[in-house]
């Protein structure tokens, strides 16, 4: 038992008088609203609404052209007045929150507008008023791309994000739930 003890010791002081030190990472918050619409199935039961989107990029170094962002969505898709009522899924108003991982490759910080892309892997939760969702959180992905500008001291950014929903919840049967946010925002 003493030995065990001691090498355990022996090895955490090698650990830490080996280690090297790692750089701090910074972090840069951002705040965009926008207009979410849904395509395909979706399309014939609901309509354009309102997204907000916070996200949360880790910069390390500035000079590197790609880096990792925690986003947080909501969306919202309108009832369509005239849904097809053959469709299936009970028509209502579409409420979509995804916590979505991304990719982001592109220059961060120049001094003019330049575009970046985003490739990102979410999990969602899709809700329709009045109606349960019998497959509970759902993954999809998000691929797109945006363009982000200097205003004074704050960058502004726009973003057109094509998402794709694994799951027939709220579309048409066999077809997966595809919307389109687009946004803009502020990096703080």
């Amino acid at each position: 038992m003493h030995v065990r003890r001691s090498a355990g010791w022996c090895l955490m002081a090698v650990v830490l008088l080996t280690a090297r030190a790692v750089p701090a990472q910074s972090f840069e918050p951002a705040l965009s609203l926008g207009l979410v619409a849904p395509l395909g199935g979706l399309a014939k039961q609901r309509t354009v609404g309102p997204v907000i989107r916070g996200t949360i990029t880790v910069i390390g170094d500035p000079q590197r052209y790609a880096r990792l962002r925690v986003e947080l969505e909501h969306a919202t898709m309108l009832e369509r007045g005239n849904a097809d009522p053959s469709i299936g899924w009970r028509s209502g108003t579409m409420r979509a929150t995804s916590l979505t991982v991304s990719l982001v490759r592109g220059p961060w910080d120049a001094p003019n507008a330049v575009a970046y892309f985003v490739f990102g892997v979410s999990r969602q939760w899709l809700a329709i008023t009045g109606t349960a969702n019998p497959y509970g959180s759902t993954f999809g992905t998000r691929i797109g791309g945006g363009v982000t500008w200097r205003a004074g001291g704050r960058r502004i950014f726009a973003e057109i994000t094509p998402h794709l929903g694994f799951t027939d919840f709220g579309s048409s049967e066999f077809n997966p739930v595809t919307y389109i946010p687009i946004v803009a925002g502020i990096r703080f």
